[in-house]
């Protein structure tokens, strides 16, 4: 007869304990009949973690515990990660903050870890005993690298190209942000750098952009690019040009002024620059030949916008269509003809902006039917024909109308009035009218269907070019008498 005694999970046996386990071995040695007993010992699990060794920083990768268990009972499974495997249970037992990764049969590997790691599992089985494993896991990230061509030369197109060096197929998995910035007249390449990436930080990354085409400076200048992997994982890259061939002067055609896209309204002030802001400083010596060709086959001369010594160029916009600008930049007896730029005007629609009475939604009056009542526009927003009127006289025209309840058509009246009065007692007590004004540019005037208001109905009470746009082709009131 012997007993077992647990201390962790090894069992104890007393001297009394051996002394009888003797003496029994010694009767049952003496008579064949004699079957010895003993309690089974509960061997600790055996673990085996199954995955990859290795993976790209943000990767998803599943990771499973192997467990071999006698005890036919259930498991507990733990999982951490630190930066080195444990060599021992007691070492795997120690307390580390923050380690802890999931409970279960399986795990993964955490995707925002850029460094290399041991992935360990502790296993405890339903009688208290303990194995552990680990798995070593190397993390890699890709090599972002930019290809360049073999020579740059400032004011002429540069074509880069983002490569992985040591994955070369991840590129059309990938997608990309690029940027460029200048040295300052100082010099100051590591910042120029960094500004660089701030830019390229601020872009969408796509993947059609794994070539970039962009102007060169004529300063040194550095590009960045951002690439954005099938796995989330961002990674940067910078590239300087130090070698860049100068064969003339900065030229290249930026719009300043106005900052909205095209097209622009008729009589907008175009405002021109001959080059990038940074290229502008220590430019005063050159020499900028601007020229517009616009529609019909002329061309204009723009001047020198008052005060600019950028040589910026500046010109009202007088008729509808495209628009191409010229520039060629001379110093120093070298000349640098500037890509051309077009940009398209159309003439905008006008806006009913400001009325008397006002704008109310639905726009609704109760008046005095033995008194005169009084309808005025008093702003309406336009590019060639506002009110009130610009420097220039207006073409507009409006259309008065006037419709009474149970009619099926309005009354119009048509002139350059923005002020209608219905004189008292025109319409009788209890009556409810409609009158609606309607305002129509030079381009309403001369191509009545230049613009397409067909989704207008005639009874509604508001018209727009672009629905819910808040610009008011024609508005209507309902007046109660």
């Amino acid at each position: 007869m012997w007993t077992r005694r647990s201390r962790g999970d090894r069992p104890e046996f007393r001297p009394s304990d051996r002394l009888v386990f003797a003496a029994g071995l010694l009767a049952c040695v003496a008579t064949s009949s004699c079957i010895l007993f003993t309690d089974e010992f509960n061997t600790p699990p055996q673990v085996k973690i199954s995955g990859p060794n290795d993976l790209y920083r943000g990767q998803p990768a599943e990771f499973i515990a192997e467990v071999v268990d006698g005890s036919q009972g259930e498991l507990r499974i733990d999982w951490s990660i630190a930066d080195d495997c444990p060599r021992s249970l007691e070492e795997a037992l120690q307390p580390r903050p923050g380690s802890f990764l999931a409970t279960g049969p399986k795990s993964t590997f955490p995707r925002d870890r850029g460094a290399p790691g041991c992935l360990f599992v502790l296993v405890t089985d339903s009688a208290g005993a303990r194995g552990f494993g680990t798995k070593a896991v190397t993390v890699k990230t890709r090599a972002l690298a930019i290809d360049r061509p073999p020579m740059v030369v400032g004011s002429q197109a540069a074509i880069f190209t983002a490569t992985f060096a040591d994955d070369a197929g991840a590129v059309s998995r990938s997608a990309f942000a690029w940027a460029q910035a200048t040295d300052t007249a100082e010099g100051m390449p590591a910042s120029t750098c960094e500004t660089a990436l701030v830019r390229a930080r601020s872009e969408t990354p796509e993947k059609a952009n794994v070539s970039w085409k962009a102007t060169a400076p004529h300063r040194r200048y550095c590009v960045a690019v951002i690439a954005r992997d099938e796995f989330g994982t961002i990674t940067e890259a910078t590239l300087r040009i130090d070698d860049l061939v100068i064969l003339g002067p900065p030229a290249k055609i930026r719009i300043v002024q106005p900052t909205t896209p095209a097209p622009f309204g008729l009589y907008t002030e175009i405002r021109l620059a001959p080059a990038d802001d940074e290229e502008l400083v220590g430019g005063e010596a050159r020499v900028a030949d601007w020229q517009v060709n616009v529609p019909g086959g002329g061309a204009i001369k723009p001047k020198t916008c008052t005060g600019s010594k950028t040589h910026e160029a500046c010109f009202a916009v007088e008729a509808a269509g495209d628009h191409t600008v010229t520039l060629a930049v001379s110093e120093n007896g070298q000349t640098t003809t500037a890509t051309p730029l077009t940009f398209t005007v159309a003439d905008q629609a006008p806006c009913i902006r400001e009325t008397k009475p006002g704008l109310g939604n639905p726009p609704r009056v109760f008046g005095y039917y033995d008194q005169d009542q009084v309808f005025s526009v008093l702003q309406i927003e336009d590019d060639a024909d506002p009110i009130p009127f610009g420097p220039r006289a207006g073409q507009g025209q409006f259309i008065w109308s006037i419709r009474a309840e149970g009619a099926t058509s309005f009354v119009s009246y048509v002139g350059n009035f923005r002020e209608l009065t219905i004189a008292a007692r025109r319409f009788g007590l209890g009556d409810r009218i409609e009158v609606r004004v309607q305002y129509l540019d030079r381009l309403d005037l001369s191509m009545p269907k230049a613009r397409n208001f067909e989704h207008c109905q005639p009874g509604d009470t508001f018209c727009e070019l672009v629905p819910k746009s808040g610009c008011y082709h024609w508005i209507t009131w309902t007046v109660d008498l």
